[in-house]
C-alpha cells in the first residue's frame, strides 16, 4: 500500500500536545505495533512514530480519523483525550481508565 506524506495543517500551533500519549496507550492496549498500526491506518510509520514522541502535533483530521478506526475509537474520542491530557494534568494510569471508560461506555454491550 502506498502511502503519502501527511501534512500538517497550522504545524506551529499545538493543540493537539497530548495525542502522541494517547495514541500510544491505544496502541499498546490494542497490542499493536507501530508498523501494524500504520498498515491498519494507512498512514505512514515514520509519521506516526512523530506523532507520538511529540514531533508532529497537529495532524488532519482525515488522517487523525484513520488513525482512530485503527485504533478502534472515533476522532472526538482521540481530539478530547489529547486536548485533555496535558491541560488537566492527568496521570498515565489516570488517562488510561478515563480513555478505557469513554470508549467503552461508548459502544452498546450486546
Amino acid at each position: 500500500m502506498a502511502r503519502i506524506k501527511q501534512e500538517e495543517p497550522n504545524s506551529d500551533t499545538s493543540q493537539y500536545a497530548g495525542l502522541g500519549k494517547v495514541i500510544t496507550l491505544l496502541r499498546i492496549s490494542l497490542n499493536l505495533k507501530l508498523s501494524e498500526l500504520s498498515e491498519k491506518s494507512g498512514v505512514s510509520e515514520i509519521y506516526i512514530r512523530e506523532l507520538e514522541k511529540g514531533v508532529k502535533c497537529n495532524p488532519s483530521d482525515e488522517t487523525l480519523g484513520k488513525i482512530g478506526i485503527a485504533l478502534e475509537t472515533d476522532l472526538d474520542t482521540l481530539k478530547f483525550f489529547a486536548t485533555d491530557f496535558l491541560t488537566e494534568k492527568y496521570s498515565i494510569r489516570k488517562m488510561m481508565y478515563l480513555m478505557l471508560d469513554k470508549i467503552v461506555g461508548n459502544k452498546e454491550v450486546s
